[in-house]
């Protein structure tokens, strides 16, 4: 397969999230080791109005990125599966399908090939 092959776990604590292998269950996103991981984001301290420390917060766009960067090797496989249905359907048609050209294109950058 040309893509990375996860499966990968988005884990959310105080301040951090972070994307790693599924598998290295005695890992979390505070151990420090940012750079093994797949994707990494620091949070920010929210501070109460007399300026006394809060928490700790993390964007939601770095959570939501952290997650889409998770579940990437499943959305990869179900677009195969979309590509190779569009295949099946639309055989005579497919150089001028845009869904199957898209698709195609999308799964082409995924593989390392920047065909337009």
């Amino acid at each position: 397969m040309d893509y990375t092959k996860g499966e990968w776990k988005a884990d959310e604590r105080v301040g951090v999230v972070a994307v790693y292998a599924d598998n290295e269950s005695n890992r979390n996103c505070l151990d420090g080791e940012s750079d093994n991981c797949i994707y990494w984001g620091s949070g920010y301290q929210e501070y109460n109005e007399d300026g006394s420390f809060k928490q700790w917060n993390v964007s939601p766009e770095k959570i939501a990125n952290a997650h889409l960067i998770a579940e990437s090797p499943a959305m990869y496989k179900a677009l195969k599966q979309v590509l190779r249905q569009r295949e099946y359907e639309t055989q005579h048609m497919l150089e001028t399908d845009p869904m199957y050209l898209n698709i195609k294109k999308i799964l082409n950058k995924v593989g390392g090939k920047n065909e337009t």
